[in-house]
């Protein structure tokens, strides 16, 4: 299940950006509408990157580097606050997963800013490798940004795995 996690961010870069552009909020008119979007953009590329380098200083540098930083799971005790317990679970993560092989397909996207904070969201069919082995999955995703001394940062990031059960037929 913590596999899942992978792509969390991968999702975003792709996908997440372009939707933050259509729906941002620009007060000031001398900006760009899309330079937040790239921004953000820049950010989740960046976590992606480290991520699938497993590169352990890269994807924390993502995270807000003050105030509480949170990351959430599917299940009880999926849940890690602060840098030590996130770098604990992404050291979890990287074992899971061989280096270079995280892709993601959203389907559904969205995302939204407004001054120096903002929300993504997305559902994505994601493919990795262990030992050798394509694995295949379904994961949500949702994660709220701030803007810190004028670069974005995951303030909280949640994932989700699908459920295999069907909808309640009406």
């Amino acid at each position: 299940m913590l596999r899942k996690l992978f792509l969390v961010a991968m999702i975003a870069s792709f996908v997440v950006g372009p939707a933050l552009a259509s729906k941002q909020e620009n007060k000031n008119a001398a900006e760009p509408e899309n330079k937040t979007a790239a921004e953000v953009r820049e950010m989740l590329q960046n976590h992606d990157e480290a991520l699938n380098q497993q590169n352990m200083k890269g994807v924390l540098a993502t995270f807000a580097p003050t105030g509480e930083i949170v990351l959430m799971g599917t299940g009880p005790g999926e849940l890690w606050v602060g840098k030590e317990q996130i770098q604990s679970a992404y050291e979890h993560f990287f074992q899971d997963f061989e280096k270079g092989t995280l892709v993601s397909d959203c389907g559904w996207k969205s995302g939204n800013v407004k001054d120096d904070m903002g929300w993504i969201m997305a559902v994505c069919k994601c493919t990795d490798s262990k030992d050798g082995k394509k694995r295949v999955y379904g994961l949500n995703i949702s994660g709220t940004l701030q803007k810190v001394d004028g670069k974005w940062y995951f303030r909280t990031m949640h994932f989700s795995n699908l459920s295999p059960a069907k909808p309640p037929t009406q």
